[in-house]
């Protein structure tokens, strides 16, 4: 690609001059598009530049390069941005919605409702269950509690002991076997 100059005032005046001046006609068709009558163009080749620099200095008023280029710069065309294939677009939404979905599954994942293959009704149904379980626990627990007690007392009755002697002993037990008993029941059921 050649070298442009953005299209200064300064240059359009000076190919109007050269167009005016009689350049050769070659010179003067490919110096049309530039002269500020109907310009559209927004740069012009620096050879282009040279080229009529030399001529129009062949004569009496001499004007340098340096001085027609001051307050012009070096035109670089915008860059297109390459075209996209298809196969690429369509993994690049792939990846996105994939990624989305781990996002998301992510933020849920301490959310407990129909999506992870259970409803209310089955949460509702577990908890049931647990309570169901720890209630039979307990009455385990106090049904081994009063029957401690219930034999402690009719062991000291059938020996001939007073009601009071055999009531202490099925509370003495009764007590040793119920540490015991919440003991294991704290154990394995908390």
């Amino acid at each position: 690609m050649a070298t442009s100059i953005l299209l200064t005032d300064k240059i359009q005046n000076f190919i109007d001059s050269a167009i005016s001046e009689g350049v050769s006609e070659k010179l003067k068709q490919q110096l049309e598009k530039y002269c500020s009558q109907n310009c559209t163009e927004k740069s012009v080749p620096a050879s282009l530049v040279i080229k009529v620099h030399k001529c129009v200095n062949d004569g009496q008023n001499k004007i340098y390069l340096h001085e027609l280029l001051k307050g012009s710069d070096l035109y670089y065309e915008a860059l297109k941005p390459p075209t996209r294939s298809p196969e690429l677009v369509a993994r690049l939404e792939r990846l996105k919605t994939e990624q989305e979905n781990r996002e998301y599954q992510k933020m849920t994942k301490n959310v407990r409702v129909e999506a992870f293959g259970g409803s209310i009704l089955s949460e509702i149904g577990k908890d049931l269950r647990s309570t169901k379980a720890q209630l039979i626990g307990v009455l385990n627990v106090v049904l081994t509690i009063v029957g401690s007690f219930v034999f402690g007392y009719m062991a000291t009755y059938y020996v001939g002991k007073p009601i009071p002697y055999c009531i202490v002993t099925g509370f003495v037990l009764a007590s040793i076997v119920a540490v015991a008993d919440i003991y294991f029941f704290i154990k394995t059921e908390v």
